[in-house]
């Protein structure tokens, strides 16, 4: 690496002055690096300072984008599982996990349920009470830390699902000979 005042060869008409010179820097390729500045005026250059310990360069990273298509694929009188898709953009850098986090009500504060692998998409989130609404929430994480929040799009309320019942009923007279009558056999077929 060069740092130095030279003046490099014109540009657009102009000379540049050359302040840095790297090779590029691949992912694999990573390396470190000690500085050395010397300042330069009309007296000449006084003796340069250098880093004492190694710097190293590292790609860029941005933040990561949301998980997509939050869904509600159960629901129960005291859980919910929700299902998600992987991210569009992870930022540069492989997404660690996921954090998924709930509020009871529109007024609740978040509050963290849990923390997944990368690899889950999917998750049960158990605990939570029948007739009370709650907002559900997945970030993604990456060595960065936490990226972009998706919301689920409604809110869920759990409620115990409803029971199934069969009505029936006759009269004595619709029954040939009920006089006789010791039982009753009732069938049922599903349509």
């Amino acid at each position: 690496m060069l740092l130095s005042p030279d003046l490099a060869p014109e540009q657009d008409g102009a000379k540049w002055p050359r302040w840095m010179t790297t090779p590029p820097i691949l992912s694999k390729d990573l390396i470190d690096y000690l500085f050395r500045v010397s300042a330069v005026n009309e007296e000449g250059q006084v003796s340069p300072l250098e880093t004492k310990e190694p710097v190293r360069l590292k790609r860029k990273i941005d933040v990561l984008s949301s998980p997509r298509q939050v869904k509600v694929s159960k629901l129960g009188p005291d859980f919910v599982t929700l299902d998600w898709k992987s991210l569009s953009s992870d930022g540069g850098s492989k997404v660690t996990g996921y954090v998924v986090k709930q509020k009871r009500g529109s007024d609740g504060d978040w509050e963290e349920v849990a923390t997944l692998k990368a690899i889950e998409t999917s998750y049960k989130v158990p605990k939570l009470d029948e007739d009370q609404e709650y907002f559900f929430s997945i970030t993604a994480l990456n060595q960065n830390g936490q990226g972009e929040t998706c919301e689920l799009d409604t809110s869920v309320v759990p409620k115990r699902p409803p029971e199934k019942t069969v009505a029936t009923s006759w009269s004595s007279h619709t029954l040939r000979h009920s006089e006789n009558l010791f039982g009753v056999s009732l069938e049922t077929q599903q349509e």
